[in-house]
């Protein structure tokens, strides 16, 4: 079980959503950006790495220590610090944030652990149990009517039919009778 740590001192920025007009001229953005250069810089000198192995699964515990009490997401700083730390994400199975105010410094503390070797996705998986059809939607399927139909799906026999039918509320069914001419 490999572990990497990191503590990074200084501004947290959370991530900033835009459009690609907005990445030129929002000023949130460009903080943004300058934020995670600084933090990837700040985790290459601390020798975190920047490609995590296909084959492994990874959990990383992220906590947050703030000066003072400020409105905070922590959802989006955790995106942003997985945007910077890096390059591609997707094998990181687990992630914990702890969020502190009044913490006395702004600072990230970052600890990176190796889980195991990758699930392969079709392993992890259970078989799930078909749904069960309805009549109407065997019969559209079978490109029938569902008087056509003896039984129901699963091969019950349908009980036989009365002349007052509790399913239309008293009134006669009709399947039952001939035209007259």
């Amino acid at each position: 079980m490999v572990a990497f740590k990191m503590v990074w001192y200084g501004p947290i920025v959370p991530y900033v959503r835009t459009t690609q007009r907005q990445k030129w001229v929002d000023k949130r953005y460009k903080k943004y950006q300058a934020w995670k250069d600084a933090f990837r810089l700040s985790a290459n000198t601390q020798g975190f790495p920047s490609d995590l192995d296909p084959s492994m699964d990874y959990a990383i515990t992220l906590r947050v220590y703030l000066v003072g009490a400020r409105r905070f997401d922590v959802d989006n700083f955790c995106k942003g610090s997985l945007d910077s730390l890096f390059t591609q994400d997707t094998r990181v199975a687990s992630i914990k944030v702890d969020a502190e105010e009044y913490a006395g410094v702004d600072r990230v503390e970052v600890e990176l652990v190796e889980r195991g070797a990758r699930v392969k996705s079709g392993a992890r998986r259970a078989a799930k149990p078909k749904p069960v059809q309805t009549r109407r939607k065997a019969m559209r399927w079978m490109g029938g009517s569902l008087p056509a139909l003896d039984g129901d799906v699963q091969g019950n026999q349908r009980p036989p039919r009365s002349e007052e039918s509790p399913c239309l509320g008293g009134l006669q069914s009709g399947a039952e009778e001939e035209p007259e001419d």
